[in-house]
């Protein structure tokens, strides 16, 4: 593996990581807006339409309730170390 490969695979893994730490900021605002704006009663089944076809409000609450806490459990065992000491700022 030349410099230039090696060069190009570091930035992958970092791109790869900023990604990651990019979306888990983004459901955590979207778990504060979860509770916050009570969605989980504001939204409806039939709210779910075109693209979202298929879901259910319950799908959407056990992403940003018990999946992302189950995440977070996780970065807090010192992964989230780990994600944020690469990412791309």
């Amino acid at each position: 593996m030349n410099s230039s490969e090696k060069h190009n695979e570091i930035l992958r893994i970092r791109r790869a990581a900023t990604g990651l730490t990019n979306a888990l900021e983004e459901l955590q605002a979207a778990k504060i807006n979860w509770t916050y704006l009570d969605m989980g009663n504001v939204l409806a089944d039939n709210d779910f339409i075109e693209q979202n076809s298929g879901l259910t409000v319950t799908d959407l609450a056990n992403v940003v309730g018990t999946t992302l806490t189950a995440i977070e459990a996780l970065l807090a065992q010192g992964h989230g170390t780990n994600l944020y000491k690469i990412r791309i700022r």
